[in-house]
């Protein structure tokens, strides 16, 4: 029974511990210009829960060129079909649906999009509040997400 014990402790030790290891998200984001192309570089780390909720929010004025997802690697690779959305300041997605179940793959072709208005112009913000949020990736996971805005 003691040997059994000593087993366990540490393993239920270590669970805990794992559990707290990412009980809260985290964002970071930096803003450069490069030529006539402004770059927002998000990088994000899930929750727990496997999420970043959308407390991170940035105003931008331009037109929206590209969006590129890059998942970590492992061990921090988020799960298959992990899902990204950025939110204008009313709550829609300005990606429209492009960043619904994303690869895990960081060499993935399609990590690269351009999201488009149904009449197939350009995206453009003007003084727009912008913030993502992250879902499904699975506990503690990490990723960076590039903007490109012109």
């Amino acid at each position: 029974m003691k040997k059994l014990l000593l087993v366990l402790i540490p393993i239920f030790l270590g669970a805990v511990y794992a559990y707290g290891a990412y009980d809260t998200e985290s964002v970071t984001r930096e803003i450069w210009e490069e030529r006539d192309i402004r770059v927002v570089k998000w990088a994000w780390q899930c929750d727990i829960a496997g999420d970043v909720s959308g407390a991170y929010t940035l105003n931008m004025t331009g037109t929206l060129m590209g969006v590129k997802f890059a998942p970590a690697v492992s061990p921090d690779v988020p799960s298959h079909e992990y899902d990204v959305v950025i939110n204008d300041s009313e709550g829609v997605d300005i990606l429209m649906g492009l960043g619904a179940d994303r690869h895990q793959s960081a060499t993935y072709a399609y990590n690269y999009v351009t999201p488009m208005t149904s009449e197939g112009k350009l995206l453009v913000l003007c003084r727009q509040a912008i913030t993502p949020v992250i879902s499904n990736a699975g506990s503690g996971c990490k990723g960076v997400l590039w903007l490109y805005f012109k």
